[in-house]
């Protein structure tokens, strides 16, 4: 993800800062140690410059404090346990859904009622750019 995008999409979602603190890479190594997974690039990228915005109808993830219900292990355990497969990684998440990401960094909209993808974007840009309207 470019700085031009980080910018843009930071501009764009300003308003509905929630307050949240973003994570540092050490924060991000103890959350895939702890999962025993190694994160997406371009997810790692998101986590460290807009996890802390605040989507309209969606909760992000987040990776520096461990006592939040957002907190990304806690998430990813919940969702696997939910039926979610484990190749994607929940991005964020809300009552009925999860944006959950692959390894290609596509993010798959699925439902928890259905137990299976209901959408799909190319990239968590993409779902940024009309996912989040």
């Amino acid at each position: 993800m470019d700085t031009d995008r980080i910018d843009r999409f930071r501009e764009q979602w300003q308003y509905s800062a929630s307050g949240e603190e973003l994570p540092d890479q050490d924060q991000l190594i103890d959350a895939e140690e702890m999962l025993l997974i190694r994160i997406p690039r371009p997810m790692r990228a998101f986590l460290l410059w807009l996890s802390d915005l605040q989507p309209v109808g969606w909760e992000l993830v987040t990776c520096h404090d461990p006592f939040l219900h957002s907190y990304l292990p806690e998430v990813t355990a919940l969702a696997w346990d939910e039926e979610l497969p484990r190749y994607l990684i929940p991005l964020a998440f809300n009552a009925s859904s999860y944006a959950a990401v692959d390894d290609s960094a596509a993010v798959h909209i699925w439902s928890k009622q259905l137990k299976e993808a209901v959408d799909q974007f190319d990239s968590i840009e993409s779902w940024i750019e009309t996912g989040w309207q």
